[in-house]
């Protein structure tokens, strides 16, 4: 990781506002790489303590999740979802977290709003705690945003628009992570606004690997988030066992019918599978990122998701994107060349450090 090279002579304290300990793979690693990033630039890193009110991690809609599981039989699901909660939690653990309650809040230099969709304004959980996640609480104090997004929120939700543009006005500076959120900040503020990638492309492989152990083996890793059509399973299948590989799912159990095993998502778990697959198929915005970020060949099922789509267009491989009537033997035959992908990976992280050296140096 390029920072911790160049670590700086003053040390600040820096509180991560972001969704730390939601139970979500990508969240947890974009939380626990931003804190690295940030460390590595020489700071002191904290995360401000999440509210749970309508939280995934929530107890109440755990409790609530689990039941409908028994209710209607699946009692293998409710104890694959209790096992994984339990794993978010301990390794959550790895988060140093504070609140108005501790000394040191009295002593951070820099709140960082984000990075993930922490604006994302269809979730009830982002408008009760609207004063949070747009930095309201922490007014007098030094505030940025890092790689925030309001995910596909209707524009017309960010009204009354003065209310919104408020909250950004206190920022000392601003940074988005997809261009429609870029598209919805312009209508709050005339400010600069600069955007920049997930935090989690700012650690490479090595970085993960510090952590994390990749798993052994041969297989096809699928981080999917809706279920792959029948002809796309069958042509799977065909291909796995023409090339002698397994199919291991990393979400849900019914993305697919013929796999051959299946994991409990968990950070750690998730990490091991993504760096040690032969191939990787996905769906979802940070299995595209560590694809890509890992160099793996991988293949983008195309759910028309614009901060998807958008993100292979930025690394110039928006040739990994599979159509339903596209062959996904072909896609995954075909050689990947990183070479252009990688300098328009460099030149994303080159600006998107530079925003974070500007801020906290």
């Amino acid at each position: 990781m390029a920072p911790a090279k160049e670590r700086n002579l003053i040390d600040l304290k820096v509180c991560i506002v972001t969704v730390y300990d939601s139970i979500n793979s990508g969240s947890f690693w974009q939380a626990y790489a931003l804190g690295k990033v940030l460390e590595g630039l020489g700071n002191e890193v904290y995360y401000y303590k999440r509210q749970k009110e309508g939280a995934s991690s929530a107890a109440s809609k755990q409790i609530t999740q689990i039941m409908k599981y028994v209710k209607h039989g699946k009692i293998s699901g409710a104890r694959d979802y209790a096992k994984r909660i339990s794993q978010f939690k301990k390794q959550s653990s790895v988060f140093r977290v504070i609140d108005e309650k501790d000394p040191l809040f009295s002593q951070i230099d820099c709140f960082v709003l984000g990075s993930d969709t922490i604006w994302n304004l269809e979730m009830a959980y982002f408008k009760i705690h609207k004063s949070v996640f747009w930095g309201d609480i922490f007014r007098g104090r030094k505030v940025i945003s890092y790689a925030g997004s309001v995910a596909n929120t209707p524009a017309d939700m960010f009204l009354p628009a003065d209310e919104y543009a408020d909250s950004v006005s206190k920022w000392a500076d601003i940074s988005v992570r997809d261009a429609y959120t870029e598209e919805i900040f312009s209508s709050l503020t005339d400010r600069r606004i600069t955007r920049v990638c997930d935090p989690t492309l700012l650690l490479d492989a090595g970085d993960y690997q510090h952590v994390v152990s990749p798993k052994k083996g041969n297989y096809i890793f699928l981080y999917l988030f809706e279920p792959l059509s029948h002809s796309q399973s069958a042509a799977l299948r065909q291909y796995a066992d023409q090339k002698g590989m397994k199919i291991i799912i990393g979400t849900k159990r019914n993305v697919v019918s013929n796999a051959d095993s299946y994991i409990i998502n968990t950070p750690k778990r998730f990490m091991e599978h993504m760096l040690g697959a032969s191939y990787v198929i996905t769906d979802t915005y940070h299995g595209t990122v560590f694809s890509a970020n890992l160099h793996k060949q991988f293949v983008v099922i195309n759910r028309e998701k614009k901060k998807v789509n958008e993100l292979l267009t930025a690394f110039g491989l928006e040739d990994r994107l599979l159509s339903e009537n596209d062959g996904m033997e072909r896609l995954l035959e075909q050689p990947l060349d990183y070479s252009q992908a990688n300098e328009n990976m460099e030149r994303i992280k080159g600006s998107s450090l530079l925003f974070l050296k500007r801020n906290l140096s």
